[in-house]
């Protein structure tokens, strides 16, 4: 999520932790996240563990956090990213308009 929005940037290479991790930059879909407004990793850091992402916004409209879910991939399955991320993204929001933000 943070790297979605410039807050943090690539570095030459991407470690690759498990076999689902994208290495790639160009695969990474950052404007889709975005668009979507919350990012997910399916396996991407540790094999059995999935989590969703969605920005926290400061007065001036900057991404400035995340707030985040995660969980073992039996219970916070693909299917269910969506639903999670939709969650994330309303309380990102109350947050945001908490500390100042209210675009």
């Amino acid at each position: 999520m943070l790297l979605a929005h410039g807050v943090l940037q690539l570095g030459p290479e991407l470690e690759r932790y498990t076999p689902h991790t994208i290495t790639a930059p160009e695969e990474l879909r950052l404007e889709e996240i975005r668009e979507r407004g919350w990012a997910a990793t399916v396996e991407e850091l540790e094999v059995g563990l999935n989590a969703v992402a969605a920005p926290i916004r400061g007065a001036d409209g900057s991404v400035v956090a995340a707030v985040s879910a995660s969980g073992p991939s039996y219970r916070l399955t693909p299917d269910r990213l969506a639903e999670v991320g939709a969650a994330l993204v309303a309380g990102a929001r109350e947050i945001s308009q908490r500390i100042g933000y209210y675009g």
